[in-house]
């Protein structure tokens, strides 16, 4: 048993340690994503562009990702009348463990489906959960949020301000 625990606090350290594994960095152009809804329809991230856009890709059995997406929810509900869209990409298989899990956190903004992050690892490169990234409004990336960020912190805040057109004050 101890090497067990030993293997997956290794393997946890690693993951948390490791370089940003991302094809997609800051100053390119965000991979077009034309993914189904949950719901059904098909939605084409191109089609934001003339608005900033907060990409959230999680899993719904993901701790990280189930800690953070009330904070999105609040982040659509604050600035989304600003002009921000957030988009969530969900890459689970199970469209129940889905739906229990929107329903839960009374997710309101648009969600993308990847079933095994299939697009996510082909276009983006990447495998950490959740993963987030900020784009202006011409689709070109200005953070990349490789696990878990604090949505609430004045500096998380601040490029979605600059974005939207909030004007920060000295402090």
């Amino acid at each position: 048993m101890g090497t067990v625990a030993a293997v997956a606090v290794a393997l946890a350290v690693a993951y948390a340690l490791a370089p940003e594994a991302t094809k997609v960095k800051v100053g390119d152009q965000a991979p077009e994503l034309q993914l189904p809804t949950f719901g059904g329809a098909r939605s084409k991230l191109s089609s934001y562009r003339g608005q900033p856009v907060l990409l959230f890709f999680f899993k719904a059995t993901c701790r990280l990702c189930r800690e953070e997406m009330p904070a999105l929810e609040e982040l659509h509900r604050r600035y989304g009348p600003r002009g921000l869209a957030v988009i969530g990409v969900s890459v689970d298989v199970d469209n129940d463990t889905l739906k229990s899990f929107l329903e839960q956190h009374n997710v309101t903004f648009i969600i993308m489906q990847d079933p095994d992050a299939q697009v996510l690892r082909r276009e983006f490169g990447s495998y950490k959960m959740p993963e987030s990234y900020l784009l202006d409004k011409n689709g070109v990336v200005v953070r990349t949020y490789l696990g878990r960020a604090d949505w609430q912190a004045q500096a998380t805040l601040e490029p979605i301000q600059r974005l939207i057109g909030i004007r920060m004050w000295p402090h």
